[in-house]
């Protein structure tokens, strides 16, 4: 796989895209800036390659309903290359308050964040996602919420959208 000037990738729910896959592309494809990988097979390797730099044009992550440890996220969210990205999907991925304020010091760029969950319970609290909104308010232009979403929540984003 070799696409010197290739700038988007969307592989989602590939099955046979793995990490050694994802090692791959990025050897072939050195300008990529837009990847999405939900429902593949990348798993806790391949996101530490993406935490260490192996895309280093990337600004735009999808990695939903990927098997990744929590700790391996939390690796991303603290990485150098996290500061780049503008649009992170993390659908799926069971995150707390302590990695909404990860994002926060780290994702400077941020501007679309997807944080919808299947999952029910929700594992951040409104107050964590106020906190975030109001931090985030000014650079983030797109938001995707679940069920955690509630009237005291809509009351703050609305005071936190210019």
């Amino acid at each position: 796989l070799s696409f010197p000037h290739l700038r988007s990738l969307n592989v989602s729910y590939i099955k046979f895209v793995t990490d050694d896959v994802l090692v791959s592309i990025a050897k072939g494809c050195p300008k990529l800036e837009d990847l999405s990988l939900p429902g593949t097979r990348v798993g806790d390797r391949g996101i530490r390659f993406l935490a260490k730099g192996g895309f280093p044009c990337l600004r735009a992550i999808a990695m939903g309903d990927l098997r990744v440890s929590s700790a391996v996220v939390r690796e991303l969210l603290c990485s150098a290359m996290i500061a780049r990205v503008h649009t992170l999907d993390l659908y799926n991925h069971a995150l707390f308050g302590t990695d909404l304020k990860l994002l926060t010091k780290h994702c400077p760029a941020l501007a679309w964040l997807s944080l919808q969950n299947d999952d029910f319970t929700p594992l951040i609290s409104q107050s964590e996602l106020s906190t975030f909104i109001e931090a985030s308010g000014a650079n983030l232009r797109g938001l995707r919420l679940d069920a955690v979403f509630s009237n005291a929540l809509a009351r703050t984003v609305g005071a936190s959208c210019p």
